[in-house]
């Protein structure tokens, strides 16, 4: 029983003094003078003076820490700012906590700011402005930047603990030598007695200990055994499997009743599923209720389970920087930190789903047959035959996935296999195929990537100017830059009449972030994106008196992901297309579509210097013919990612196919 009091206080005074207290620090600078005051929630979200922290500040430049104890990383603290009216320019916000500090800029305090509330925020070249009035401003921040221990601080931590036991054990047993008898049952009362008490405390306490109590009771038992028999008396079999139950009973029930607790929403949001099972019953079928009930119980149980991100994340950790290979099929891991297109399930457009397996592509192991070449061939020509009846030229380009353009980053067991199979990818079949057969025009850009990544290391040496991203999949806005450049001198070639002058680099200043992530893709291997920002990031900025700069926000903001202009919506052929639009009066042409997957909308920005509006949308495999006719561009170019290639070759509507059989029929191979 004392030893159980030692270890509970010892935890305690760990967890309250050390373990969950950190450092906020706050550069800024202010306009007047006044008071900040952060505040922390107590179990059920709700802010008082009990559960605050003020400092005053004066006018000017301000440099202020407050040491903060806060027992739940997922909470929100509560600043405010004032409580007059002010303006104050946040230079930086730092964590510190275990000697590990975790700074902030102002871009990054933006993002993790969740809600305000009489407060006006905006960005500016000094930091984050924040203005406010009279009254009650405030701002509801996330801390998960906050650092987290590392596995040495844990694992020694952990150790210093046991020993502290292990030697109050011995000194238990020497000194009650003649009570101390090996009472199992008894041992297990305790444990539950203790489990009892900690209800009617607090949960999380008691099954804390009976974490511990087992664990005493296994640690006791070994004392025991070792005073009176040595090394030899030790049974390790048997006390192993007691400290895992031990372990895994904690794991299991701990997350259990901290989700269904009554402070949790989860209950609510289950009485509210069953609610629904009944009102529907006249509207929806048996099967499709059931089905909804136990999806809805199933995702409200898993966002709140509390160590659920937690083991996603550590998991993903060992697999990744441990073992080296990746947490999920959809993605490889290469060499370098640079992760590849694996196999799985993924959308293609709309609601359409479809397998791919990048990888054995990527072999050479799943090639065209030839009906299925020809299928994409007249695919591809009847579009061309019929938008050029519509008096609209046709581009189409193929697009590479990251593995044909930096095969020496695959890992080695995949580099080497395809040097010994030496077969071609459907990539590699379709151009050549394309090329020798047909008249409409392709654009290789693999083979114009790879020379420019040879170029790339031959000038810079290192990975300054990657074309792809590391972990994301996508081409970066280099890469997408030169596929911009060479479909514009493909353009040039099949139709002369235009002579585009293409951009070039010289037009612009490139901007690199290296503190950039992929929210999505990272959050796809299970890791956190708040701790993975250290990707590299290119945005092109128009300099002065580019055509750019009056064309949406890119001579202001550079052309990124960020100032592409918003998605529009129209019905087509009864089908809701959604699409981009620049427009630049200072062009010639006056509509170009620049169509394709995710890869396309990289370089359609590029497109507008050369079009009085330039309309992008997302399609992979439909063609409507509504869109064409409705429109009328003077220009279609058209990109497909060779991840596609993997599906059926697409199949046009019944106007678009007779555009071909009457082209072919009139012995006119183009016009």
């Amino acid at each position: 029983m004392a030893s159980i009091l030692l270890l509970a206080v010892i935890h305690s005074i760990y967890r309250d003094r050390i373990y969950n207290s950190f450092v906020v620090q706050v550069d800024f600078v202010a306009d007047k003078s006044g008071i900040l005051a952060i505040y922390y929630p107590d179990k059920k979200g709700r802010y008082d003076e009990s559960r605050s922290y003020r400092v005053d500040y004066s006018t000017g430049e301000q440099n202020k820490k407050l040491t903060i104890v806060l027992h739940n990383p997922n909470e929100l603290l509560r600043v405010d700012p004032g409580v007059k009216a002010n303006g104050l320019t946040i230079q930086r916000l730092s964590f510190s906590r275990f000697g590990i500090v975790e700074r902030l800029n102002p871009e990054k305090i933006k993002r993790h700011i969740v809600q305000t509330n009489g407060v006006t925020l905006s960005q500016i070249q000094e930091g984050l402005r924040v203005t406010f009035g009279s009254g009650d401003p405030q701002l509801l921040l996330r801390i998960d930047p906050i650092p987290r221990p590392g596995w040495l601080r844990f694992c020694t931590y952990l150790t210093v603990l046991f020993l502290i036991c292990l030697f109050f054990c011995l000194f238990l047993y020497r000194f009650f030598h003649s009570r101390l008898v090996d009472h199992p049952v008894e041992s297990l009362l305790i444990a539950l007695l203790f489990l009892v008490a900690g209800g009617k405390l607090d949960w999380p306490f008691g099954l804390m200990a009976l974490f511990i109590a087992l664990f005493l009771y296994s640690l006791l038992r070994t004392t025991i055994t070792y005073s009176r028999y040595g090394f030899n008396g030790l049974h390790v079999a048997s006390i192993g499997p007691l400290l895992i139950i031990s372990c895994f009973l904690f794991l299991i029930v701990w997350p259990l009743y901290r989700t269904i607790s009554p402070e949790s929403t989860f209950n609510s949001v289950v009485s509210n599923s069953i609610s629904d099972f009944f009102v529907n019953e006249e509207k929806e079928t048996l099967e499709k209720r059931i089905k909804s009930l136990i999806g809805t119980v199933e995702k409200s149980f898993s966002s709140r389970s509390p160590l659920r991100k937690d083991l996603i994340n550590l998991n993903a950790t060992i697999k990744i920087s441990g073992l080296g290979f990746s947490p999920t099929s959809k993605a490889i891991l290469g060499k370098n930190g640079m992760f590849f297109e694996g196999y799985g399930q993924r959308r293609v457009e709309d609601d359409i789903t479809g397998s791919f397996d990048n990888i054995t592509d990527y072999m050479g192991l799943i090639p065209f047959t030839e009906s299925e070449l020809e299928d994409w061939l007249v695919c591809l020509e009847e579009r061309y035959y019929w938008l050029k009846e519509q008096g609209i030229d046709y581009i189409f380009a193929l697009a590479p996935t990251k593995a044909l353009v930096y095969p020496e980053n695959l890992p080695s067991r995949i580099l080497n296999l395809k040097t010994r199979l030496s077969r071609p990818t459907r990539y590699e079949q379709l151009v050549t195929y394309m090329k020798e057969k047909s008249l409409v025009p392709v654009v290789d850009l693999r083979t114009l990537l790879i020379a420019a990544k040879q170029q790339t290391m031959e000038k810079k040496g290192n990975d300054d100017l990657l074309l792809y991203y590391k972990t994301d999949f996508h081409w970066n806005y280099y890469g997408s830059f030169l596929a911009y450049q060479a479909i514009v001198d493909e353009i040039n070639r099949a139709y002369p009449r235009y002579q585009f002058n293409a951009s070039q680099f010289e037009d612009f200043t490139l901007q690199k972030r290296t503190d950039w992530v992929h929210p999505a893709f990272i959050r796809t291997l299970g890791l956190d994106p708040l701790e993975h920002q250290n990707e590299t990031y290119l945005t092109f900025f128009p300099k002065p008196g580019s055509i750019y700069s009056g064309i949406s926000d890119f001579g202001e903001k550079g052309i990124s992901d960020y100032t592409l202009p918003k998605r529009r919506t129209k019905e087509f052929g009864g089908k809701q297309t959604r699409f981009r639009l620049l427009e630049n009066k200072n062009a010639e042409v006056p509509l170009i579509f620049v169509i394709g997957d995710s890869f396309a909308q990289k370089y359609f920005g590029f497109f507008s210097k050369h079009a009085k509006k330039t309309i992008s949308f997302r399609t992979v495999y439909s063609f409507l013919p509504e869109v064409y006719i409705d429109n009328s561009p003077d220009l279609v170019i058209q990109e497909v990612l060779n991840m596609y290639l993997l599906q059926k070759p697409p199949v046009n509507p019944a106007s678009i196919k007779g555009a071909r059989r009457k082209a072919l029929a009139g012995g006119r191979q183009g016009f």
